[in-house]
């Protein structure tokens, strides 16, 4: 399961490959006599994309709050979208996507425990699925433009990780870490909608997940629902 992320960033890296002019015997480039079917703004286009999100809104209750600016996300992926009209497309979005939760460390705490830590962690390993629908505003030839795409997303959680430090916790040593993974009391599923508004290779992307975090028999406030953050596209 570790190998996951690195297979999926080698695959990505096959898919970003320069692109060079090529002109026929009167030195003309043949781009400009010919009408591409692919690019980021044709017919189809498959890239590679990187995001970074942070989580926003409030908690369920005090016991499960968060520190915010530290409890984030990371994907790495590839989109794959087909223009239908001048301002309509429609694609899909596969990615490895890490979510980073950090529990507040006070007497509120239960989440998962009422154990504090110097550092601690509950974190989500998952593959995404994500359809959208992309409006265009603007067109430029060698450019994805100005779009708006308003999707639908589907996460199976392959891995979930209880991580947490503490420092000089045992005689002899300066730190011990400890780690549970594949949790049960976490979910194995997530769903949601997301907006992008993009500007050609950066869009901001808003979130808002529809599932629980958490398995339904256990007494946990659920996380803060919404994520923002950006995203960049690894195309002209």
């Amino acid at each position: 399961m570790r190998l996951i992320p690195l297979f999926i960033l080698f695959l990505f890296s096959t898919i970003v490959i320069a692109q060079k002019e090529e002109v026929d015997e009167y030195n003309r480039n043949l781009d400009d006599l010919t009408i591409p079917k692919k690019g980021p703004n044709k017919s189809k286009y498959t890239h590679a994309f990187l995001a970074y999100g942070f989580l926003v809104g409030s908690s369920e209750g005090d016991s499960s709050s968060l520190k915010y600016g530290n409890s984030s996300t990371f994907s790495v992926g590839f989109r794959n979208k087909y223009r239908l009209s001048k301002f309509y497309e429609l694609g899909f979005d596969f990615s490895y996507l890490r979510t980073r939760f950090l529990p507040v460390q006070d007497s509120a705490k239960n989440v998962p425990n009422r154990e504090l830590h110097d550092k601690e962690m509950l974190g989500i390993n998952a593959l995404e699925l994500l359809l959208f629908n992309r409006f265009k505003f603007k067109n430029k030839v060698h450019s994805a433009g100005i779009f708006l795409d308003l999707g639908a997303y589907f996460n199976w959680n392959y891995r979930t990780v209880h991580y947490r430090r503490n420092d000089k916790a045992v005689t002899g040593s300066k730190e011990t870490l400890v780690k549970d993974y594949h949790l049960d009391y976490m979910t194995d599923y997530a769903y949601g909608v997301s907006v992008r508004l993009g500007f050609n290779r950066f869009a901001i992307d808003v979130r808002y997940r529809l599932s629980d975090v958490f398995e339904g028999n256990n007494n946990y406030g659920e996380f803060p629902n919404m994520t923002i953050g950006l995203q960049l596209g690894l195309h002209q």
